[in-house]
């Protein structure tokens, strides 16, 4: 299991409680104090991420000779512009322009993963971008070929793509819209790599304000953080945090998650609860009879108020 550091809140705002963009100046500075600490051996981004992979680059050549880890970077391609009516050469010029310039953000000349960062664009199955991906990942400049998607019908339709080699979706302890498919091709799902993502639900989780949850499409707030809270006192965990982090790596069909932070102490917190036990069979079958029981609009945030 992977503990993948999340860096989409070093170039933007993101999830509920980040009300305040980090400066590139602070961003930097809590990679650095990360990455000193040689705990960790991946890191997440995106071009889409503002300028995180700025600040991924410049910390990975600031912490050169200090850091004993080699840290592997998976970050995804610009979303491919619609606009430009699908033409074949223009999607693949979007997309050779977008891996040059994470290359060049990174300062790094491979990285662990590239992936489309939308299933849309997978969709669009441009031979051409297909086969600029495989001539990366066979020269070394790309391990794997990913996708991120966000709905499980997406997972259905994609398990079957010989050349995806990785997958990231949105998973956490409230989620169970992925249960019956990962059930259902357990050795399809063991042939790629799966990656989640958004464990805290974009840090819902740890909101106690009703309103929060009520935007969320929760009709009661009040019932779901009882829940919430039963389970965390039923295992006597030290946080809401320990909870997700623990029950996401539990999951044996997961390879790995993406946890961001917003200072080193909650990093330290956010690794000691990665490196507790793992929850027993018969303690996440309790987990999922008494967790709550939320709808497709809570548990995508795109549909949030």
């Amino acid at each position: 299991m992977k503990f993948i550091l999340g860096c989409a809140q070093l170039g933007l705002k993101y999830g509920i409680n980040n009300h305040n963009q980090f400066s590139y100046t602070e961003s930097l500075k809590l990679l650095e104090e990360i990455l000193s600490s040689n705990t960790i051996s991946f890191i997440d981004t995106a071009r889409e991420y503002g300028r995180s992979e700025e600040v991924i680059g410049k910390a990975l050549e600031s912490s050169k000779g200090n850091s004993s880890n080699k840290i592997k970077v998976m970050t995804k391609i610009s979303p491919l512009q619609e606009g430009n009516n699908n033409q074949s050469s223009s999607l693949f010029l979007g997309v050779k322009k977008s891996i040059n310039k994470s290359f060049q953000e990174l300062g790094l000349t491979e990285v662990h993963s590239i992936s489309f960062h939308r299933y849309e664009d997978w969709l669009i199955q441009d031979k051409k971008i297909i086969n600029y991906l495989l001539e990366l990942k066979k020269n070394g400049n790309v391990e794997k070929i990913g996708v991120s998607i966000s709905r499980p019908d997406q997972l259905q339709a994609i398990m079957d793509c010989s050349y995806i080699d990785l997958i990231q979706l949105p998973y956490n302890f409230l989620d169970s819209r992925w249960d019956k498919i990962i059930s259902d091709n357990q050795s399809k799902i063991k042939s790629k790599e799966i990656i989640a993502r958004s464990i805290f639900l974009q840090g819902l989780i740890f909101s106690n304000d009703l309103n929060a949850w009520k935007k969320a499409n929760v009709k009661s707030p009040t019932e779901c953080l009882e829940k919430i809270r039963s389970i965390k006192k039923r295992f006597k965990i030290d946080s809401i945090a320990e909870l997700a982090i623990r029950y996401a790596i539990s999951c044996k069909w997961l390879n790995g998650i993406v946890i961001g932070v917003d200072s080193y102490d909650q990093f330290n917190l956010n690794m000691k609860s990665f490196n507790k036990n793992k929850f027993s069979h018969n303690e996440l079958d309790y987990i999922n009879e008494n967790r709550p029981k939320l709808s497709y609009k809570t548990l995508n945030p795109e549909n949030w108020k």
